[in-house]
């Protein structure tokens, strides 16, 4: 546990931390395998820090228009929630993930045919997201997007206000 911030802050987002018999409290990990001799193995990566509020703008594929997005992101450790602006409000996002540096999501939206379903995925580097966005339902929802945060929204991963797993109703194994 008195690693646990140096880990977050000092590791690249992707490195893996393995540890015999020690968790980490409420960072939960991302596989524990118990031993028959009653030992337990634990890994982690390292997430990368995403929560605050991110100015996106994104491009259907085959398009030179770009729709302005707010995302907002809470995060507890590998484990994110929010949502985003779109015409009719925000819109919770699901299914959210931080893989080291790799985000994904998925955006529920009432379109043309119902509820579709669309796909964001994106790599973090500090401040900025680039990546892209897919229907799997529907051909003509697909492009790239990039976002920016705000400097001044950035929380901390291992502090005040770091853990929504409250939030999440994720219990600790």
């Amino acid at each position: 546990m008195k690693l646990r911030p140096r880990i977050l802050n000092e590791l690249k987002p992707g490195s893996r931390v393995i540890s015999h018999n020690y968790s980490m409290g409420d960072w939960l990990p991302d596989t524990a395998r118990h031993m028959d001799s009653g030992h337990t193995i634990y890994l982690w990566k390292v997430p990368s820090n995403v929560g605050g509020t991110w100015d996106c703008r994104l491009k259907n594929e085959g398009t030179r228009i770009y729709r302005q997005r707010t995302l907002k992101l809470d995060q507890g450790y590998q484990i994110v929630a929010g949502n985003i602006s779109t015409p009719g409000g925000p819109a919770a996002i699901s299914g959210a993930r931080i893989n080291g540096a790799d985000l994904s999501f998925t955006l529920y939206q009432k379109g043309p045919k119902g509820t579709e379903s669309v796909v964001f995925k994106a790599r973090v580097k500090g401040n900025t997201l680039e990546g892209t966005f897919e229907s799997p339902g529907s051909k003509s929802v697909k492009g790239t997007w990039k976002a920016r945060r705000e400097p001044s929204t950035v929380k901390s991963l291992d502090g005040p206000g770091s853990n929504i797993m409250k939030l999440l109703q994720v219990k600790e194994p």
